[in-house]
C-alpha cells in the first residue's frame, strides 16, 4: 500500500481539525511530521491517524481508575 503524504491543510481537512491544532500537536511531540527542504510540514495520513487514535485512547484510560 502506498503511503499518502499530504500537506498540513489536507491533513487538517481529512481529520476534521484545524491546522493550528496540528501545528500545536507536532510542536508538543504528540504527532510526527516530515519536513521539506523549505521546512514545511508533511504528514503521513495513516501514521497520523494511528498517533491521534493512540493519544485519544491514552486520555480515556488515564482517568478511568479514579475513585470519586
Amino acid at each position: 500500500m502506498e503511503r499518502k503524504i499530504v500537506n498540513i491543510s489536507t491533513a487538517a481537512r481529512e481529520l476534521g481539525v484545524s491546522e493550528q491544532a496540528l501545528r500545536a500537536w507536532h510542536n508538543a511531540g504528540v504527532i510526527t511530521a516530515l519536513r521539506t527542504p523549505g521546512n514545511h510540514r508533511r504528514f503521513d495520513l495513516e501514521l497520523l491517524r494511528r498517533q491521534l487514535n493512540m493519544e485519544t485512547q491514552n486520555e480515556h484510560t488515564e482517568g478511568s481508575g479514579r475513585i470519586e
